[in-house]
């Protein structure tokens, strides 16, 4: 279940079905909250490419995509360390995952 709650919209599969579990709870409220920020990119991402400014805006999209692979990376350590039975706390968003 923890693989689960990072893996994108799946995330609310552990949210949803493991209730009484702290640590999975935990794990699926993070990956609720990157997938926030991933949907957040992803619009910026589109209304970037609407605009048609072509050169103008490369450096911006640069940004947009070590974003995207940032969150990849963290995703992919978020895993690893659910698996391990650690807690992989990124911050910012385990601050905004535990006020919910």
């Amino acid at each position: 279940m923890i693989v689960l709650a990072y893996l994108y919209i799946l995330c609310f599969v552990p949210l949803l079905m493991q209730k009484e579990d702290a640590e999975i709870q935990w794990h699926a409220k993070q990956g609720t909250v990157l997938m926030g920020i991933d949907f957040v990119l992803a619009v910026l991402f589109g209304l970037l490419t609407v605009t048609g400014l072509g050169c103008l805006l490369a450096p911006i999209y640069i940004v947009v995509a070590i974003g995207f692979l940032v969150l990849f990376v963290v995703r992919v350590i978020a895993v690893v360390k659910g698996i391990q039975g650690e807690r992989f706390v990124i911050p910012g968003v385990a601050r905004l995952a535990e006020s919910f």
